[in-house]
């Protein structure tokens, strides 16, 4: 770092099999120029906003995924401006290329007042790549609607997210996708996610979040496509050192299930986390053992 500038690079092996199987990629890199009003940052970074936990129709550039403790994404290749006037309003800008030169773009403002935090965002994908619409870890029987069959190319994208800390918690995103490429038959698309969370005064305290997510596709010969997801969380400190979480994941028309069952031993430099993951039938379990060091 040298006066208002830095910069930063990381590189992440990911072991397969064996330590003889793995593969490395760029994690980040960027140059960073910043004060007290202005953060101007380019290259390989993380673009990450909106308030849902899980059903997230916001997360149109990470990979966060509720299931891995440390919120590691992958990064996106931008010109990212944030603009920081007040204590409570940040104003938001990026641009990204693609290979053939052209440039999408998009642009986010978040403020906050004594009612709550809000967001309202806009992007314009101009490009030909099959970006990422959203993201819902879990296997549910209508997830080739969501990504294998349809090319998310060329879109307008509309978002707003609200979230209010009170004796409840409260959250919302909204985002609405009109397709400018109509090779896929879609018109647009429909995300709503509302979440509520409270922690119930009993024992050591039990965590409850409940989130629902109504989606809605049209296609260009105006038929319709509707359906609804939700997920509840469960969530409970055994002593000290002991964390358990249960969640299930629900696909309200099909009724298939996910069920994901986690326990967290956190230590003073590392945490050992063990996961269990109930998949549908068609699919089968999978046992899970991460250990993550602090230095």
């Amino acid at each position: 770092k040298y006066n208002n500038f830095s910069c930063e690079y990381s590189n992440k092996i990911i072991f397969k099999n064996s330590y003889s199987d793995y593969y490395n990629h760029d994690y980040r890199y960027w140059i960073r120029y910043n004060n007290d009003t202005v953060d101007l940052r380019i290259g390989l970074q993380k673009i990450s906003f909106g308030s849902a936990f899980i059903l997230r129709n916001l997360n149109w550039f990470d990979t966060i995924d509720f299931r891995n403790s440390t919120s590691q994404t992958i990064g996106q290749k931008a010109l990212q401006l944030k603009y920081f006037p007040k204590d409570t309003f940040v104003f938001n800008f990026w641009l990204i290329p693609d290979n053939n030169k052209d440039l999408s773009y998009g642009s986010r403002v978040e403020f906050s007042n004594n009612f709550g935090n809000y967001g309202l965002v806009f992007y314009k994908d101009k490009t030909n790549y099959s970006h990422s619409l959203i993201n819902i870890p879990q296997i549910i029987e209508n997830k080739d609607i969501f990504s294998e069959h349809i090319e998310f190319t060329q879109n307008n994208r509309l978002g707003i997210d609200y979230r209010f800390d009170g004796y409840f918690g409260l959250w919302m995103e909204l985002s609405y996708i009109k397709f400018t490429n109509h090779l896929n038959l879609i018109d647009y698309i429909n995300f709503s996610t509302l979440g509520m969370d409270y922690t119930v005064d009993v024992w050591n305290g039990i965590y409850l979040m409940l989130e629902l997510m109504p989606y809605k596709f049209k296609a260009i010969d105006d038929s319709i496509f509707e359906g609804k997801v939700s997920s509840l969380m469960i969530k409970y400190p055994i002593g000290i050192l002991y964390d358990l979480s249960v969640i299930r994941i629900l696909d309200n028309q099909s009724n298939d299930s996910y069920d994901f069952i986690r326990l967290i031993s956190t230590y003073d430099y590392f945490s050992i986390n063990y996961s269990y993951s109930i998949n549908p039938d068609d699919y089968e379990n999978n046992f899970q053992i991460m250990i993550i060091y602090n230095y």
